[in-house]
């Protein structure tokens, strides 16, 4: 299956020098990190056991369908008659080169584009950048820390919902029984076994309208 999103004519504003920024990067490790936001997180009013008793939709697993964009742009000739060149970083690691292209993704989510467009001027290169944030469908994603044996950590917050809708609920259900409504939770099984861990996230639009999306995933413990 392969859906396909254009966009055209990007290159709008003047050119500019290029800078490039270092973010930061954290010192705490994966497990560290998610215990220290747990410990700032507030508290919430739980319904989740509910929310599954009365929620009848399947959470099907992720299908590793592919989602196309087109991407374009008509400036290919500066004002004084010179070649304009163009480089996008596609945001999951792609660089690709050219005033037109089709690029597949195979994950879902929120990725940042980043067109280079490049010429020169009395012998001096010119740089203009365009930034901008193309969404590929949507899915909840669970990312889980194991820490021994039984004791897991899990993490919703990479989320992807209709842009149109701000997450307003978390809903888990850690297959053993047990249930959670934090974005960040974590949970401790008593025993050995195979366990569908299920999370459905709920947004809200501006007009009040409410959606549901969900998304599963297989603890294995022996």
């Amino acid at each position: 299956m392969r859906k396909k999103l254009r966009l055209t004519n990007l290159l709008t504003k003047p050119f500019i020098v290029l800078t490039l920024a270092i973010s930061q990067i954290s010192a705490l490790n994966p497990l560290q990190l998610i215990k220290a936001k747990l410990k700032n997180q507030a508290q919430v009013a739980c319904s989740a056991d509910q929310v599954f008793q009365t929620n009848n939709n399947e959470c099907l697993e992720h299908k590793n369908e592919y989602y196309c964009v087109e991407l374009s742009v008509t400036e290919q000739i500066g004002p004084n008659g010179n070649k304009i060149t163009h480089t996008w970083n596609l945001g999951d690691g792609n660089l690709r080169h050219g005033p037109k292209l089709e690029h597949c993704y195979d994950e879902y989510g929120e990725y940042p584009i980043l067109l280079i467009s490049q010429r020169e001027m009395n012998g001096i290169p010119i740089i203009d950048t365009t930034e901008y944030n193309v969404n590929i469908d949507e899915i909840v994603i669970i990312q889980e820390i194991k820490e021994d044996q039984f004791q897991y950590y899990f993490d919703g917050s990479n989320t992807f919902i209709n842009q149109d809708f701000k997450i307003d609920n978390y809903y888990w259900s850690f297959g053993d029984g047990n249930y959670d409504c934090q974005v960040l939770t974590s949970n401790r099984y008593s025993k050995p076994g195979e366990y569908d861990v299920r999370l459905i996230v709920e947004g809200i639009a501006e007009n009040g309208l409410k959606k549901r999306i969900c998304g599963k995933k297989k603890i294995i413990i022996k």
